[in-house]
């Protein structure tokens, strides 16, 4: 395909952003029922993530993973507020 055929992607169902950001279904679950993942949009039958909540969700967890080397779920109660699950 050319790139003037090409459209650029705007969101993602949730097996492309599990591909796209290197994590399993379950991980996406779990964090979504604990209010730790990315904004969701349901149209029709279809969850969709759009490119900005995705990559605000991605720039969000370095923002909390920046708190030093110690990342392990022992240690994520230092992350008051944040995402508390970390993936390494």
């Amino acid at each position: 395909m050319s790139k003037s055929t090409q459209t650029e992607r705007k969101a993602y169902s949730i097996p492309q952003f599990c591909e796209a950001y290197g994590i399993s279904r379950s991980k996406l679950y779990v964090a979504l029922k604990k209010g730790e993942g990315p904004r969701i949009m349901k149209f029709g039958g279809r969850t969709l993530i759009s490119v900005e909540a995705a990559e605000a969700w991605r720039v969000e967890l370095e923002a909390h993973s920046m708190l030093g080397p110690c990342r392990t779920r022992n240690h994520s109660d230092t992350l008051k507020g944040g995402p508390k699950i970390l993936w390494t």
